[in-house]
């Protein structure tokens, strides 16, 4: 198929001419059919009813050790550079800033999750002491201001280990992506459904 243009054909291609693009079926697109050998769902059984002990055969200790341990990383080094700069005022909350533990982050993601299922207009209103929409065990969980500090230096890489040449757009999460896609791969394997749906496919001419 040959794209349907404005221009003549011996006008120099540029980044300034016109084109009039339609989009026409791909008619000669097959699906690519994955080859699915063994059988599908869970590799390892588990016995618990705990929704959490399911979470954290994925998301596991190993995983939650890095992420604590990189936040705690990129707070020194947000610290030092204020400090250094003079940036850090009598009054800000970094000031009151102590490292996380493998627990609290586990509680914050916890808290973090739970927001999607108790949905509220604003963040405040999870700590709010008023009875018409109080959420008592936000508060049992973690204090407001903790929950607010701690995305501020939530990190998964060290900045500093970044080569300069890197073209990587997922760095900063590279590490953990790759640990969670070796948990995934470790404890269930993917099956073809069987109802297929396919999308028809257009190529933009």
């Amino acid at each position: 198929m040959q794209a349907e243009s404005s221009s003549d054909d011996d006008d120099p291609p540029g980044p300034q001419q016109n084109r009039q693009s339609t989009w026409s079926p791909a008619s000669n697109w097959v699906p690519h059919n994955l080859a699915f050998t063994q059988r599908p769902g869970p590799t390892h059984r588990v016995t618990s009813d705990v929704p959490a002990d399911y979470f954290e055969l994925f998301f596991d200790s190993e995983i939650v050790a890095t992420i604590c341990e990189e936040t705690n990383r990129y707070a020194d080094q947000q610290m030092d550079a204020l400090r250094r700069d003079g940036g850090l005022s009598r009054h800000s909350r970094f000031r009151r800033w102590k490292p996380t533990t493998p627990t609290e982050i586990k509680k914050f993601f916890g808290l973090l999750f739970l927001t999607g299922l108790v949905r509220k207009s604003d963040l405040d209103s999870y700590w709010s002491t008023d009875e018409l929409i109080a959420t008592p065990y936000f508060s049992r969980i973690m204090p407001r201001n903790r929950f607010e500090i701690l995305p501020s230096f939530l990190h998964f890489s060290d900045n500093a280990a970044r080569p300069s040449d890197c073209s990587d757009r997922l760095y900063k999460v590279r590490h953990v992506f790759e640990k969670l896609c070796g948990r995934f791969r470790e404890h269930f394997n993917p099956g073809m459904p069987s109802n297929r749906c396919y999308y028809q496919m257009y190529n933009l001419l």
